[in-house]
């Protein structure tokens, strides 16, 4: 190295307020078994934190990128101080590390990678190969990550959840309509499909979408509802419904059989005629 090159900052060990670490709202957080939570608990009550805690500090703010748990811990058990492992730095690598340190120790939520990785190409700026050489992660597995943040909540939390492995969702990840997404994902779990299995399906759909796109189909026309029909008692014609009166009657015959009632009731004599049934006077 030459006299005018300077050597890069080193990292350096503090003892710091736990209050005195931000957490980053995005992060890729391991998970510990209850049992193996409970001991950790045990022993930092018992010995204190004898790990130190690493951090990113970034123009004197110092930004969590590993040890969460302690931290938290160290916040519950109200401890005045902690060592932290301070590694000068960018923002970037802040999630850069917590990528990379996380990923290394243990069981992680895929939602959680995929977040972080999303965060770093919106937000940073970094392409797939960055992100892979800079974690060491492989460059295919960033590009999976980045591919199912488009799925549909559903998708991630089935994945979390382990109903469904990486391969799946990135199988899924490749139809972009959400609501095709939610159906994919239903037949993933019904039938328990092999990722092989859920790629063809998925191939399949999208030949069958982009059939229809590059030949869009006219809506059928529309086809008349037939007027609903009823025989008519009198003329024994099949009328429609609205113009059939009284027992089944069209108005036709109705009419004819109203000049009928009429010239009927003139015909008759007095003693002949039906009582009036109006109020009495």
């Amino acid at each position: 190295m030459s006299k005018d090159q300077k050597a890069p900052p080193r990292p350096r060990l503090l003892t710091v307020k736990p209050g005195e670490i931000k957490v980053p709202d995005v992060r890729v957080t391991s998970s510990f078994e209850p049992e193996l939570l409970s001991m950790f608990k045990d022993s930092i009550q018992a010995m204190g934190i004898v790990e130190p805690i690493i951090v990113v500090e970034e123009k004197g703010v110092l930004w969590l990128t590993d040890g969460l748990h302690r931290l938290q811990e160290a916040q519950l058990q109200n401890l005045p101080s902690l060592k932290v492992v301070a590694i000068p730095g960018l923002l970037k690598d802040v999630y850069l590390q917590n990528l990379m340190l996380n990923r290394l120790r243990g069981k992680t939520k895929a939602s959680e990678m995929v977040k972080v990785v999303k965060h770093l190409e919106t937000e940073f700026k970094l392409d797939m190969d960055t992100i892979a050489r800079q974690t060491g992660l492989k460059r295919d597995y960033v590009e999976k990550m980045l591919a199912i943040a488009r799925v549909r909540d559903e998708v991630l939390t089935d994945l979390d959840a382990e109903r469904i492995h990486v391969g799946h969702a990135f199988e899924i990840s490749r139809v972009p309509d959400k609501d095709v997404q939610m159906r994919l994902l239903l037949q993933v779990k019904q039938y328990d499909l092999t990722i092989p299995d859920t790629r063809e399906i998925v191939d399949r759909t999208l030949e069958i979408i982009k059939e229809r796109q590059a030949n869009p189909t006219q809506p059928p026309p529309q086809t008349p509802i037939p007027p609903a029909m009823i025989k008519c008692h009198f003329c024994d014609i099949d009328r429609e419904v609205k113009i059939v009166k009284g027992f089944n009657v069209c108005q036709y015959c109705f009419a004819i059989a109203i000049e009928a009632v009429q010239k009927a009731l003139k015909a008759q004599t007095p003693a002949e005629k039906p009582p009036q049934t109006g109020a009495p006077d």
